[in-house]
């Protein structure tokens, strides 16, 4: 964190450094505040930005937005804000094809959502999504809000057979990183 804080400090601010500075703040998990402080900014500056890589850019934000929310939710034991939902909607329809997106939102609209309500129905077909797009077993069974959904999954025609499919080592990167460097 001291290396993006200085760049910052140096005239360094991107919205990468931006990005990385909240990403280490809300890995670290002590001060989820700086981190949404960081990804704000680096909202702002994308927003006046046209760069080439700026979908990726904003895919990474909303992504460790609706992260916070969601680490947020689950140590108070409730449910995701609007807000978090919302972010992780917009992190899917810029990247259809990452499957750790919509394990995010699997995560986001599941937690603490009750059996037969709208956000379970919803958290269960991003976890499908997740699984069909590559999502390996070890992660879709890393916690136990996703063996429920997982098993939700299973349970759907056509569940056994998506989750008895082959599965490919995942080469897809973590979306909460952008390289300093473009």
């Amino acid at each position: 964190m001291a290396m993006y804080r200085r760049a910052i400090r140096d005239g360094y601010e991107s919205l990468a450094v931006l990005n990385n500075l909240g990403a280490a703040y809300l890995m670290d998990g002590k001060d989820f505040e700086q981190a949404e402080s960081c990804f704000a900014r680096a909202i702002e500056k994308a927003a006046a930005s046209e760069t080439p890589s700026k979908a990726s850019a904003m895919v990474a934000l909303y992504y460790n937005r609706a992260l916070i929310e969601f680490r947020r939710a689950e140590n108070q034991q409730r449910m995701c804000n609007e807000l978090s939902k919302q972010e992780i909607q917009k992190a899917v329809s810029l990247a259809p094809d990452r499957c750790l997106l919509r394990l995010l939102a699997a995560n986001v609209y599941g937690l603490h959502a009750a059996e037969g309500e709208v956000g379970r129905r919803l958290a269960v077909d991003y976890m499908q999504d997740a699984i069909r797009l590559g999502a390996p077993a070890s992660l879709t069974n890393n916690s136990q809000l996703r063996k429920e959904l997982v098993a939700a999954v299973r349970s759907r025609a056509g569940g056994a057979a998506l989750l008895a499919a082959p599965q490919q080592e995942l080469t897809e990167p973590l979306p909460n990183r952008l390289h300093v460097i473009d």
